[in-house]
């Protein structure tokens, strides 16, 4: 998950119980400023590890491999009516 300030990156499902009953692993990075911010002509900057993140999603987000779920008449013939 990233938000505007932070990224967490863990092996955990997103449900409730997932968290009270069972142990994983996850990173938590708030990280304020990139190493090195400036870049220079040839190499740029890499950014935090939080834009990295960012800039991971929706490379893929965009990507020509993402599909849009929302019709779900769309996904019936694959996946079966609900």
């Amino acid at each position: 998950m990233v938000t505007e300030k932070a990224a967490y990156i863990g092996t955990s499902n997103w449900s409730g119980d997932y968290f009270t009953r069972t142990a994983g692993s996850a990173l938590v990075v708030n990280q304020t400023l990139s190493p090195s911010s400036a870049g220079t002509a040839t190499v740029p900057a890499a950014g935090t590890i939080r834009e990295q993140l960012q800039a991971v999603f929706e490379r893929d987000w965009s990507s020509r491999y993402s599909a849009d779920i929302s019709d779900a008449e769309q996904w019936e013939s694959l996946c079966g009516s609900r």
